[in-house]
């Protein structure tokens, strides 16, 4: 059986020893590591923060969305309810100088290109390669307009 005294002394030796008298090996080794971990969490933290960004774009792009669709909500209320013959309700600030369509038929009724060019006065983002009746909806749904 070990002496007790002498375990005991061997602990209080290898504790006072600094850590400045470990091998240099072992010592260059840690050294690799703490560099190699340095530079995983510098990674890390530069991916979470492009995360972050990227994260806080889309909030905002969707924030902007749904307050556009707020802004246009009495319109789209008015131009659902009204009469094929009632004048369209545009968007505050949209005059229409007799270069858009007057009433829901009007809408209804217009071509792909009275479409594409009430999308444009409008800012309506219109795709391209769709057909005239595609065109004609996109307006009219952004208008509140059921076909």
């Amino acid at each position: 059986m070990a002496n007790p005294h002498h375990i005991i002394s061997q602990g209080l030796h290898l504790a006072a020893n600094p850590i400045h008298q470990i091998p240099n090996d072992i010592n260059e080794r840690v050294l690799g590591l703490q560099v190699a971990m340095d530079a995983g969490f510098q990674d890390v933290n530069g991916n979470i923060n492009a995360l972050f960004a990227t994260l806080n774009a889309n909030i905002n792009n969707l924030r902007a969305t749904i307050n556009t669709h707020f802004d246009l909500l009495p319109l789209r209320l008015a131009n659902a309810a009204a009469a094929g013959h009632t004048n369209v309700c545009y968007p505050q600030g949209v005059a229409n100088n007799g270069n858009l369509p007057v009433t829901k038929n009007d809408i209804i009724n217009m071509s792909g290109v009275m479409a594409d060019n009430v999308a444009l006065v409008l800012g309506i983002p219109m795709q391209n390669g769709l057909t005239a009746a595609d065109r004609r909806r996109v307006v009219a749904e952004y208008l509140g307009i059921t076909m």
